[in-house]
C-alpha cells in the first residue's frame, strides 16, 4: 500500500515538473525573449541548459533559485509557473520587464557613445576645414599677385595647370564646408536626448567662414 502511495506521489511530482518546464518556455516566448538571452539573465551558462529545462520530461534539475529568478524576469506568478493558475493577464497592459529595461538602457548608452564619437570627428573637421579655406584663399591671392608682377607667367610651362589646381582646391574646400554645415543641420533633428544626469551630449555648432 505504501509503495502505491509513493508511486502516485512520484507521478504527480513528475507531472508538475513537466508543467514547470513548459510554463518556463511559454513565459519566455510571451516576453519575446530568445533562449540564449534568457539563459544569460537567469544566470545559466548557455541557452542549451535552459532548453533542457524547458523541454525535458524530467525537470528535477531545475533549481529553486532559478524558478524565483524566472518569475521575476518573466513577470509571472509562481502559481502560473507551477500550473496552479492559467492566468497570464491577457489583454492587460503589463509593466516593462527587467530585461526590456536593461536592453533599452544598453541601447541608449551605445547610441550616446556613437554620438559622442561623431562629435569628436565633427570638431576635428570644424578645425581643419576653416584652415583649408583660409589656406586656399591665401594661395589664390598669392598666385594672383605673382601673375600681376610676372607678365610671362601665362607662358610658363604648367602655369595654367597651377592656376587650375589652386582654384580647384578652393572650390573643394568650399564644398566641404557647405556639406559639413548641411550634415550638422540634419543631425540636429536626430540627436538623442540624454535621459540621465550623468549622460550628456554636446550640441553641434558650426560657423562657416
Amino acid at each position: 500500500m505504501q509503495q502505491l502511495e509513493d508511486d502516485s506521489c512520484e507521478h504527480k511530482d513528475a507531472a508538475v515538473r513537466r508543467i514547470l518546464g513548459s510554463r518556463l518556455a511559454e513565459a519566455r516566448k510571451l516576453c519575446g525573449m530568445r533562449q540564449n538571452r534568457a539563459a544569460e539573465l537567469l544566470g545559466l551558462r548557455c541557452g542549451g541548459d535552459l532548453e533542457e529545462m524547458e523541454t525535458s520530461a524530467d525537470n528535477r534539475r531545475i533549481p529553486l533559485w532559478l524558478i524565483v529568478r524566472a518569475a521575476k524576469l518573466y513577470d509571472v506568478s509562481f502559481d502560473y509557473l507551477y500550473g496552479a493558475s492559467d492566468d497570464w493577464e491577457a489583454g492587460i497592459r503589463r509593466p516593462l520587464h527587467l530585461w526590456m529595461v536593461e536592453e533599452l538602457h544598453q541601447s541608449r548608452a551605445e547610441m550616446m557613445r556613437q554620438y559622442i564619437g561623431l562629435q569628436v570627428r565633427i570638431d576635428t573637421l570644424q578645425e581643419i576645414i576653416p584652415e583649408l579655406l583660409k589656406t586656399a584663399a591665401d594661395t589664390g591671392e598669392a598666385l594672383r599677385a605673382f601673375r600681376e608682377s610676372t607678365p610671362e607667367f601665362d607662358d610658363m610651362p604648367a602655369g595654367s595647370r597651377l592656376v587650375y589646381s589652386i582654384e580647384r582646391m578652393g572650390s573643394l574646400a568650399t564644398d566641404a564646408d557647405h556639406s559639413l554645415a548641411r550634415f550638422i543641420s540634419e543631425l540636429r533633428h536626430t540627436e538623442p536626448t540624454a535621459t540621465s544626469s550623468t549622460t550628456t551630449t554636446k550640441e553641434f555648432h558650426h560657423e562657416p567662414e
